[in-house]
């Protein structure tokens, strides 16, 4: 979809490192990219950056970094870089007029991550991931990453933000780690 998005997080601790991300494509084999939200370093966003890019042996070279690949896109229906335009009020939808202030989703075959931010005053408003499914019509997440606290509060409004019913959620939270919040809301 021409998007990316890097988020860096401490499993262990379950604790957020930083998140980068925007449009990117190739170019006379060079990754380059436009920032549009940067917590690693604010300053950048707005900005257009070149990285080295190679594929060896099954890993992604980006600059001075190498990634491993953890899922191959499948099951994959759902695949793919998407933009809040809409908003489900009761039995209506509303239109999302685009602007600076942006939420967006992205998924993978099995993992996924939301970002909200203002590509103008370059502010970052949260992120969240982890892997999800997309079975039988219903869609599934399990969330490993959430900038904001993980209480049935925030998945109510996830929710909302996204016009989803979400079942069978499990949040993994420091202090309880069976905590499980059942939609919807």
């Amino acid at each position: 979809d021409g998007f990316y998005s890097l988020a860096a997080f401490d499993k262990e601790s379950k604790t957020f490192v930083g998140t980068q991300g925007g449009k990117w494509k190739i170019e006379n084999k060079q990754f380059v990219q436009s920032v549009e939200f940067d917590t690693f370093a604010p300053e950048k966003v707005g900005s257009e950056l070149t990285l080295a890019v190679s594929v060896k042996g099954g890993k992604l070279n980006l600059g001075d970094k190498t990634y491993t690949r953890i899922d191959n896109n499948k099951p994959g229906a759902l695949a793919g870089a998407w933009l809040i335009t809409g908003r489900k009020r009761g039995d209506e939808m509303r239109e999302i007029r685009e602007g600076p202030r942006k939420t967006m989703k992205i998924l993978s075959g099995t993992r996924f991550q939301w970002i909200a931010y203002n590509v103008e005053t370059k502010q970052f408003m949260g992120t969240g991931g982890g892997t999800y499914t997309s079975e039988g019509g219903q869609y599934v997440e399990n969330i490993d990453l959430d900038l904001q606290p993980t209480d049935s509060e925030m998945i109510r409004k996830l929710c909302e933000l996204y016009s989803v019913s979400l079942v069978n959620v499990r949040v993994n939270s420091i202090n309880d780690e069976q905590n499980v919040a059942l939609g919807p809301w």
